[in-house]
């Protein structure tokens, strides 16, 4: 069974559209009017982060997977390794997405200033 790229842009698409409910779900009612927009823009990021965590995760299960399953052909070795270089990549994307907050601070860098 192969899934078309199409649905992937759509699930992404629909993910990123969704980003601020997901961000806001946690916080009470009275509390969403005076909301930090620091606050909402880093939990933005860490939804992302979150995502790209776990999609990395499956990419690396994928490229593992070709890489057993390969039985010695070159090309096949070859795409296993990139797809697990990609993999390590997305982590490292994903940790920095996640921790866009101290990371920028560390720099003296602040979102918006009021």
């Amino acid at each position: 069974m192969k899934i078309k790229k199409e649905t992937f842009y759509k699930i992404g698409a629909s993910l990123l559209l969704a980003l601020p409910l997901i961000s806001l779900a946690a916080l009470p009612t009275e509390a969403v009017a005076d909301v930090d927009i620091n606050r909402l823009i880093i939990g933005i990021f860490n939804v992302i982060g979150i995502i790209a965590g776990l999609v990395a995760l499956a990419y690396f299960a994928i490229g593992v997977f070709k890489f057993v399953t390969s039985g010695g052909d070159p090309r096949a070795i070859s795409e296993a390794k990139i797809a697990i270089i990609w993999a390590v990549v997305a982590v490292l994307v994903a940790f920095a997405l996640f921790n866009v907050g101290p990371i920028l601070g560390y720099f003296g860098v602040t979102l918006i200033t009021q």
